[in-house]
């Protein structure tokens, strides 16, 4: 029987490159955690997307549901533009994967967190066979937008 005692070079390698990639190639980048402690429960998100050119356009800390709806249709400006999310006092992430696919999630509410928000989000693009290369996080309050790829 033969047993490694001490590391090789090709385990050092191993450890040192294959990790990481592994890492890498799992997901897009982590996005930082915000939780609800700074979220002011009277405003609201929304985001817009387009499935046929897979642009998208949002809004955060808006005073209504429907000024937010209306600002995001405007910024994404797309014939086929449609809201896909929005949210009152708490986080809405858009999940974009290949060949346009998408998924949302959301979360409201005390102790709220945009990590519950996204691992929803992404779980929805996965389920509809996306691969997710990009994040569009939003807090209805007055915290700014994060866009991960």
């Amino acid at each position: 029987m033969f047993r490694i005692t001490k590391p090789t070079v090709v385990t050092r390698l191993l450890r040192a490159t294959l990790l990481p990639a592994m890492l890498l190639m799992n997901s897009v980048a982590l996005p930082r955690t915000v939780d609800a402690g700074t979220i002011d429960f009277s405003t609201y998100a929304a985001v817009a997307f387009s499935p046929s050119t897979g642009h998208y356009g949002y809004s955060w800390d808006a005073p209504s549901r429907g000024r937010a709806e209306q600002m995001a249709l405007a910024k994404c400006a797309e014939k086929d533009a449609r809201i896909v999310g929005w949210v009152q006092g708490g986080w809405l992430v858009l999940a974009i994967g290949n060949d346009n696919i998408y998924g949302v999630g959301w979360e409201y509410g005390d102790g709220a967190a945009n990590t519950d928000a996204v691992r929803r989000a992404k779980s929805e693009c996965q389920k509809r066979g996306g691969k997710v290369h990009t994040l569009v996080i939003l807090c209805s309050g007055d915290i700014d937008p994060q866009i991960v790829k």
